[in-house]
């Protein structure tokens, strides 16, 4: 963790304790996954490999729309 700092309180002590430590970490938002550049072979085959589930029966038209326009990069 980068911004992970340490504090440690100072006198007054009471006699026969041990110094209070102090740690405090920062929030941070969770980072988006990089995206992944295909190739246009490498789009072709997945497509291609989306037609193949979708005519097995394993997608609906709908997901298979779905997931092409993601590999092909459309919104």
């Amino acid at each position: 963790m980068e911004s992970a700092t340490e504090t440690k309180s100072y006198p007054p002590y009471v006699p026969g304790s041990l110094p209070r430590v102090e740690i405090v970490f920062d929030c941070v938002d969770k980072l988006s996954p990089p995206s992944i550049v295909l190739t246009p072979a490498e789009k072709d085959a997945e497509v291609g490999r989306l037609k193949h589930l979708m005519d097995i029966g394993i997608l609906t038209q709908a997901e298979f729309d779905r997931e092409k326009a993601k590999v092909l990069g459309a919104p």
